[in-house]
């Protein structure tokens, strides 16, 4: 694979995988009701399906650079897919409100690790130069992704079970993880210092 190619491939790989993690910010919203009906949930339990994977995605991302670094950012990318395809099942799965919140902070974990890996995987492979316009590329499907989930979710929700819109997740997830194994290059790791008492808090 030529440079061209690998760079192509992996922005694919990047932006699928980060798409998938903010649709599922936001698809969870329209789902509310319907899971509160199925799984007989009380309504102050339901922010906690989105609080729950916003939380844990934010207090991921500084550990993940941090284990990126160390580990290598490749690593930990694919880790993060994994996690994220494991806790979106997990949570298809999931017939009670507690388990599926808690199945959505799995899903959280494996999303805060794809930003911040990814993106360093992106900015050692392009020239400085190609930079900006390799995020404003990126970001034209990044903008639109929160408005198309609201769209899938009301389609799913409407036609489909409410487990579909983790289960949707999956197989895109997977396709990202083959990707990802099989095209992306492992990278130099280095020993870096960590504040892990502000890590913690």
């Amino acid at each position: 694979m030529n440079h061209m190619t690998y760079k192509r491939t992996l922005s694919f790989v990047y932006l699928l995988a980060v798409i998938l993690e903010i649709i599922d910010i936001t698809i969870v919203n329209v789902a509310l009701p319907k899971i509160r009906e199925t799984l007989h949930a009380s309504i102050s339990l339901l922010p906690w399906l989105t609080n729950a994977y916003l939380i844990s995605l934010a207090t991921t991302i500084p550990l993940s650079h941090f284990l990126g670094e160390r580990k290598g950012h490749r690593k930990i990318f694919l880790y993060g897919i994994f996690l994220f395809v494991i806790g979106s099942a997990l949570c298809g799965m999931s017939n009670e409100i507690y388990t599926l919140i808690l199945f959505r902070v799995i899903q959280g974990f494996g999303a805060g690790m794809l930003i911040p890996s990814g993106q360093t995987l992106l900015f050692k492979a392009f020239e400085p130069q190609e930079i900006p316009e390799l995020m404003s590329r990126l970001s034209v499907p990044l903008t639109l992704a929160p408005a198309l989930s609201q769209i899938l979710g009301g389609v799913i929700i409407k036609y489909l079970h409410w487990s579909f819109i983790f289960w949707v997740n999956v197989p895109f997830g997977f396709l990202c993880l083959i990707l990802g194994m099989i095209y992306l290059k492992e990278e130099e790791t280095r020993k870096v210092q960590s504040d892990f008492i502000g890590i913690f808090l």
